[in-house]
Formats: structure tokens, C-alpha cells, sequence
């Protein structure tokens, strides 16, 4: 979040991050755009990460995107008017959400802008990729493929062994989800000093693991939880979302004995975990649940 309203402010909007909460609440992200509509009526746009319970009365982590008016007087209290609200579970839904509200009530100028431009839309960036086993194949009328392959969606168009800026993968709502940018790129040399081949993959439960701490409900493939899972030569690391700010192949491994086979890789010089959600047992070791991971 912080890096989206890095890009907002680049692109001529004034965006904030911070962090929202007190009085003894919980602080969390927040990305505020402020649109000057006319010299005493202003707009906010916000973007809030915030926990809210599931229908099993389980909290999860979902997003919230606001628009509010302001309209101010100099001899009263400024009054406030909700004009728009829309929930999102994944924050990449919500920074397209965010960045379309932006545009809608802002317009095509830059700065201080008259009304809002109802038909101007952003274009939606970060295409949605599926992983799909060899054995899943036949169910989108493609052949069983050894190593499976990535499809983008909802065009299903094969996009396996392609290398992509940026990616982001989130299992925090009841589906995996898997975005990689726009822009194409290339990795770096194998072996490049000071990079580590870090590949990502999700991690079924399957008996493998188990929640040590309170149970963090988790998108679910194949009937298993799923958590994501970061490997490089220093061990596996696990969390809830993984973005990743190197470039990215779609690449598979038919040559592994078993699954999973399709794990994008990146050569990465840092990792950077957030804030421990949990812990879970792996076989006989004990290790963390990041609510992400960032990896550069």
C-alpha cells in the first residue's frame, strides 16, 4: 500500500500513507487521495486494510474503499457526506477500485478538477494468472501438459515460461489470488552475485502442516487450506501474501517427483517479512505465518 500511493503521487495525485487507529484500536495501512472539487469542497478517497469477520464469525482480512465529501466553512465545523463505499477482499482489487474512483472523481486533468468524469476509467493493470496442474488440464480442453501450465484469466490464454516485471499472490479470501504486472522483463543471469533463486509456491495442508496458534481461515484449493510458501537456499518462510517487486518467470518443474510443479521464480537480493500472524507445526518444526513477505 505504501508503494501504491508512491505511484498515485507519481502520477500527479495527492496521496498519503499512513497508519489509522488510536484510542486503544489497532493501527492499519491506509492510503488517503485527497481530489480538490472546488475551493471549499474536497473529496477523499480511502483505501483501509481492516479485519472483518467471516460468516463463521472468524476474523479475515479484507479492504475498504471510501469516498467522502468535505465541504468547508470558515465559521462551522466541516461537514461530512459518504458519497461511495465498496469492500474488496484482495488489495489488489482495492487498489484498482481505488485508482478508478480517483479517476472518476478527479477527471482527465490534473490538480483541482470541476465535476466528476463518470465514464473515465483507468486501465486495469496486473492481469490474473492460474496455475493449473497437468491433471487440471483437460478441464479447460488443453492436453496434460507435464509440469501443468499457467493460464491468464479470463481470457485462459498460456502464458507458461513468460517473465513478468512484478507479482503478487494473496490467500487471504476464500480463493488464491495471483496477479503479475503488464510489464514484461527478463531475469538476470544464473548466479548472479548476491541474488538468490527464490521460488513461491502454495502449500497445501494436506497433513503437512497445522495451525500451532488460533486458525487464520485461508483461501482453499482442492478442498486443502493454503498458505504461500518462499523458498530460497536458506529454508522455506511462509505468509499470507507474497509480493514481489523482482521479475518473475512463469516456470514449472516436470521434473519433480511430485507436486507442486508450477512455482514462479525470481532471483531476489532482499526479503523483507511483516508482522508474525501465528505459527504452525511442519512435520517436527515449528515456524511463523508473515501477514507478507516483500520480495526485491
Amino acid at each position: 500500500m505504501r508503494r501504491f500511493a508512491d505511484m498515485l503521487r507519481a502520477g500527479g495525485v495527492k496521496a498519503t500513507f499512513s497508519y489509522a487507529g488510536g484510542d486503544g484500536r489497532p493501527s492499519t495501512p491506509r492510503v488517503k487521495a485527497r481530489l480538490e472539487i472546488k475551493p471549499h469542497l474536497i473529496r477523499y478517497v480511502f483505501l483501509v486494510e481492516t479485519q472483518r469477520p467471516l460468516l463463521s464469525g472468524k476474523p479475515s482480512l479484507g479492504f475498504h474503499v471510501t469516498v467522502e465529501e468535505y465541504e468547508i466553512d470558515e465559521e462551522e465545523p466541516a461537514k461530512v457526506r459518504p458519497i461511495e463505499q465498496h469492500t474488496t477482499r484482495t488489495v489488489y482489487e482495492a487498489e484498482q477500485m481505488f485508482a478508478q474512483l480517483v479517476a472518476k472523481h478527479r477527471g482527465r486533468k490534473r490538480g483541482p478538477v470541476g465535476e466528476p468524469d463518470e465514464r473515465y476509467r483507468v486501465p486495469l493493470p496486473n492481469p490474473s494468472v492460474a496455475p493449473i496442474r497437468a491433471d487440471n488440464l483437460a478441464k479447460f480442453g488443453l492436453p496434460a501438459t507435464p509440469g501443468g501450465e499457467y493460464l491468464e484469466m479470463p481470457s485462459k490464454r498460456i502464458v507458461t515460461g513468460q517473465t513478468h516485471a512484478s507479482g503478487f499472490i494473496d490467500v487471504t479470501a476464500a480463493r488464491p489470488a495471483f496477479f503479475v504486472s503488464d510489464e514484461r522483463a527478463t531475469l538476470p543471469p544464473p548466479r548472479t552475485r548476491g541474488l538468490l533463486v527464490t521460488r513461491t509456491n502454495l502449500f497445501r495442508q494436506r497433513g503437512k502442516w497445522r495451525w500451532l496458534t488460533e486458525t487464520i481461515p485461508t483461501a482453499v484449493v482442492g478442498e486443502q487450506h493454503v498458505l504461500v510458501s518462499v523458498e530460497n537456499s536458506r529454508g522455506h518462510t511462509y505468509a499470507l501474501r507474497v509480493g514481489c517487486a523482482a521479475p518473475v518467470k512463469l516456470e514449472t518443474y516436470p521434473e519433480k517427483e511430485s507436486e507442486p510443479r508450477l512455482r514462479p521464480t525470481a532471483y531476489v537480493r532482499a526479503t523483507v517479512v511483516g508482522r508474525v500472524v501465528g505459527r504452525i507445526r511442519v512435520d517436527k518444526k515449528t515456524d511463523d505465518v508473515y501477514d507478507r513477505i516483500a520480495l526485491s
